[in-house]
C-alpha cells in the first residue's frame, strides 16, 4: 500500500498539525495517533502494515505518544495500542503545558527580563499595534510591582481575561478602575466592585490605559482600531499618574445596584 493512499490518517490538515506541534508531536507521530484513533485497538505489526512502513518505524512514535498519555498498550498477546479518550488525553496534555508555562514564568522569564533591562540604559517607548493591545494591557497588570490604575473607555477592553487579571491583581495590590459612564451598568463591572476593586465613573473620558510599574496608553485610530504606546520610563509613568489623579478627582464612585 502506498503512503499516498492512506486517506484520512495521512492527510493531516495544516491547522491540526500546527496544534500537534505545540505539544511536541510531529507529522510522523500525528499519522500514528490518528490511525490508532480511527482504527484501534491495533497491534504494532498491523499499524506498520497499514502505514506501509517497517515495524521498527512505528515503535518510536508509539513510545512518544504513550509518554504523552495519548495512547495506551493492552496486555494482549500480541499487545495492542489504543487511543485514550480525547478529552482525558487533552486534560493530561493541558496539565503538562501549564507546568511548562509555570516553569518558564518562575525560572526562565526573570533571567530573560534581567538581560533585557540590563541591555541598555536608555528608556523604552514601544508602539503597540491593535492585535497586541489587550495582551500588553494584561501584561502590565500581572507584572506590576506597584499599585495599578486603569482607565477603560472602550468596550473592547472590558473582556473576561482583563477582568480576571484585575481581580487577581487586587488580591495583593491596590487597584483603581476608572470607567466611562456609558459602561457603568455592565454586570461584569459590578462583579469587580463586589470583589473589592475600587471603581469610579466619569462621563466622556478620552482614551484608555493602565499605569503600574510601566504605562500603556490606548487610543483609537480614525478607522476605529485600537493602538497603544507603552513605556517603562519613570517620567512617562509619573505624567500618566498625574493625569489619572486629575480624572479620578472629577469622577464618582460606582454604587452597587
Amino acid at each position: 500500500m502506498s503512503e499516498g493512499k492512506l486517506g484520512l490518517e495521512t492527510s493531516i490538515p495544516d491547522k491540526l498539525l500546527a496544534l500537534f506541534r505545540v505539544i511536541g508531536i510531529g507529522r510522523k507521530e500525528a499519522k500514528v495517533y490518528l490511525t490508532i484513533l480511527t482504527r484501534g485497538p491495533i497491534t504494532a505489526r498491523d499499524l506498520a502494515l497499514y502505514l506501509n512502513v517497517s515495524p521498527t518505524k512505528v515503535y518510536e512514535p508509539l513510545n512518544k505518544l504513550a509518554s504523552l498519555g495519548l495512547v495506551v498498550k493492552t496486555n494482549d498477546r500480541p499487545a495492542k495500542f489504543m487511543a485514550v479518550e480525547p478529552r482525558i488525553a487533552w486534560r493530561r496534555i493541558k496539565g503538562m503545558i501549564e507546568d511548562n508555562i509555570r516553569v518558564f514564568e518562575e525560572k526562565l522569564l526573570p533571567q530573560i527580563e534581567a538581560l533585557y533591562h540590563g541591555s541598555s540604559g536608555l528608556y523604552r517607548i514601544i508602539l503597540v499595534p491593535g492585535h497586541d493591545v489587550l495582551y500588553r494591557l494584561i501584561d502590565v497588570i500581572v507584572s506590576s510591582r506597584t499599585n495599578i490604575d486603569l482607565a477603560l473607555s472602550y468596550r473592547e477592553l472590558i473582556t473576561e481575561q482583563i477582568l480576571k487579571a484585575i481581580i487577581n491583581a487586587s488580591k495583593h495590590i491596590k487597584v483603581r478602575v476608572l470607567i466611562d459612564k456609558k459602561y457603568s451598568d455592565f454586570q461584569e463591572l459590578l462583579t469587580l466592585r463586589n470583589e473589592g476593586v475600587n471603581i469610579h465613573v466619569i462621563d466622556g473620558m478620552f482614551g484608555s490605559g493602565v499605569i503600574g510599574s510601566s504605562v500603556l496608553l490606548i487610543v483609537k485610530t480614525r478607522e476605529g482600531n485600537l493602538i497603544g504606546m507603552w513605556s517603562d520610563h519613570e517620567f512617562f509613568v509619573e505624567i500618566a499618574k498625574v493625569y489619572f489623579e486629575h480624572l479620578w478627582g472629577k469622577s464618582y464612585e460606582l454604587i452597587r445596584s
